[in-house]
């Protein structure tokens, strides 16, 4: 992933844009949330529904697979987004997206927060385990080529840990 702008936040996992099969790690935060009193986190705005794609909160030696992200959306080529947790779908927190909506994933008081367009999807009970990395995944796709905006902006909410100037996000040349 190309943040533009300010690419020394981003760590890429796959520099050649073509990837495995199964989920592929495109881009991981250098720099990551700890523990806080304030409210931080990620937010995007969706771009396409072209690519199915995860957006997800967890440790940094996190592999590309979904099962080990500890947050995630998974946002679906058929324009649905899931809520994830360890890798399982979150029952009832689901729900059709559309171009431009604006996600979050966002730490309040100690829990995760799912938010669609500034409203709460789903509140985690499940304990956080510090310090958080943002990542991004992709699915396999004869789609997935270089170049491919992934996020019409993506970035940190209120951390200390770091903030991505890009207004644009697309899979590394």
């Amino acid at each position: 992933v190309l943040a533009k702008g300010n690419e020394t936040l981003l760590k890429t996992a796959s520099t050649t844009g073509s990837c495995c099969t199964g989920w592929c790690t495109e881009a991981i935060s250098s720099d990551f949330l700890s523990v806080a009193d304030i409210a931080k986190g990620v937010q995007w705005h969706v771009l396409d529904n072209e690519l199915t794609k995860f957006i997800g909160l967890g440790d940094e030696s996190s592999s590309p697979a979904l099962g080990s992200i500890d947050f995630a959306v998974v946002m679906e080529e058929n324009s649905i987004y899931r809520v994830y947790e360890s890798g399982q779908a979150v029952s009832g927190a689901s729900g059709k997206f559309t171009l431009d909506d604006k996600f979050q994933i966002i730490v309040r008081g100690g829990r995760i927060h799912y938010l669609r367009n500034l409203k709460t999807i789903f509140v985690s009970d499940v304990d956080i385990a510090w310090p958080l990395y943002a990542t991004v995944g992709v699915s396999s796709n004869p789609a997935l080529k270089p170049g491919i905006p992934l996020f019409a902006s993506f970035d940190w909410v209120d951390s200390s840990g770091g903030h991505i100037d890009s207004k644009e996000a697309k899979i590394r040349p």
